[in-house]
């Protein structure tokens, strides 16, 4: 009677005593190397086995480690961030602190922002109307979103560069109660996965409260 691979598995699994009652087997199976066309013992290729799981588990573990650190980093900027926002005086010291910050800490190339909705500066470009259907665009959004798309209204923002910008993260300013201020922040960059659409964004959610808080103040 023919037995195949299935009913041996099968009857290894039901029955974990047979390696007990036949120690001697276990020196004498062989099976073929993860690493190469030798065959070694069954004892030897349970220890291979054992060390590739233990070398998987151990770069999952530097990998979560690597993120921790890299959140770690992107929260003490946004702490920093903040702080400084909270002590500057008036609405061109947040908006001067919000560019060199996003630039310099944060290494976003391109920074643009536009307010509405409150008693405006009109002589700063920040204040500059925009279009109703830009203006509905970022009303419908419920909070920070990134990828590739930009209207050349956005573009335009960003003179002499809007053309070759290939990401972008749209941080909408929220209003927190009726009549505040509406306004969104908008980070680009030449490289298509510096801001990509399945990027987590709960830190440019903060990024964009802290700065919509600030300019509130003084408008």
């Amino acid at each position: 009677m023919n037995v195949s691979p299935d009913q041996v598995a099968q009857y290894l699994r039901d029955h974990p005593e047979f390696f007990a009652h036949q120690g001697d087997l276990l020196t004498q199976l062989t099976v073929p190397s993860a690493h190469g066309g030798q065959v070694v013992s069954l004892g030897e290729r349970q220890l291979q086995v054992l060390r590739e799981k233990t070398q998987a588990l151990e770069s999952q573990m530097r990998e979560m480690i690597r993120y921790a650190e890299n959140n770690d980093a992107i929260s003490e900027k946004v702490f920093t961030l903040a702080a400084k926002l909270n002590a500057v005086r008036n609405l061109d010291a947040v908006l001067q602190t919000t560019y060199h910050d996003l630039r310099e800490r944060f290494t976003v190339p391109h920074v643009a922002l536009r307010v509405w909705g409150m008693t405006l500066h009109p002589d700063l470009p920040e204040c500059e109307a925009i279009s109703s259907a830009l203006e509905a665009q970022v009303i419908a959004m419920a909070g920070p979103r990134c990828g590739a798309e930009a209207s050349a209204e956005v573009r335009a923002w960003f003179p002499g560069v809007g053309a070759q910008l290939r990401s972008f993260a749209w941080l909408p300013l929220l209003p927190v109660a009726e009549g505040d201020l509406r306004g969104v922040l908008v980070l680009a960059s030449e490289d298509a996965q510096r801001f990509y659409p399945e990027m987590g964004t709960y830190y440019l959610g903060q990024l964009a409260r802290q700065v919509g808080a600030s300019i509130a103040r003084y408008l």
